[in-house]
């Protein structure tokens, strides 16, 4: 399942970005713990570098989390949070249910627009890699990015390779 889903996630993504934003899934084995025997993790890489994950400790160095994520609870976690934080799922499992989720929602409910529009910033980050987001709408976006959070503007920065 997981494969179908990445080769549809990097068919959409804008040919200046092919070769640099890579999807990956993992489930890590957690020996000590037997009631975490296993736990999932969604995180997307960038020229090699993890720019974004469903477990704080995937994230590489240079781009650390300043939040506590024990204070969140998969029912605490809500598009505020994902806005604010980038992060979009926690728990003690550390499932990535939601991630998932929002992935096939993207892929296969919601329009391109909406997509773009949403409430949701995982669910727009998604878009905002997409090949049809045109230069003009891009050039909006930019201009507007003031308003966003900071974790997201480096993914604004990022498909307008500035």
């Amino acid at each position: 399942m997981w494969s179908k889903t990445r080769k549809a996630l990097l068919e959409r993504l804008a040919p200046s970005l092919k070769g640099r934003v890579d999807y990956h899934y993992a489930v890590y084995e957690q020996e000590p713990l037997p009631s975490l025997a296993a736990f999932h993790v969604l995180y997307i890489r960038i020229d090699q570098q993890v720019w974004f994950a469903t477990n704080q400790n995937f994230y590489d160095e240079f781009y650390k989390r300043n939040f506590d994520v024990r204070k969140f609870s998969p029912e605490t976690v809500t598009d505020e949070i994902i806005r604010e934080t980038g992060f979009v799922q926690t728990g003690l499992d550390f499932c990535d249910n939601d991630a998932l989720k929002y992935i096939h929602d993207y892929l296969n409910v919601l329009p391109y627009e909406k997509s773009l529009q949403s409430d949701n910033y995982f669910i727009r980050l998604l878009a905002l890699l997409d090949r049809r987001l045109g230069k003009r709408r891009l050039k909006k976006i930019v201009e507007n990015i003031g308003q966003e959070p900071e974790w997201f503007r480096k993914w604004v920065r990022l498909r307008a390779e500035i």
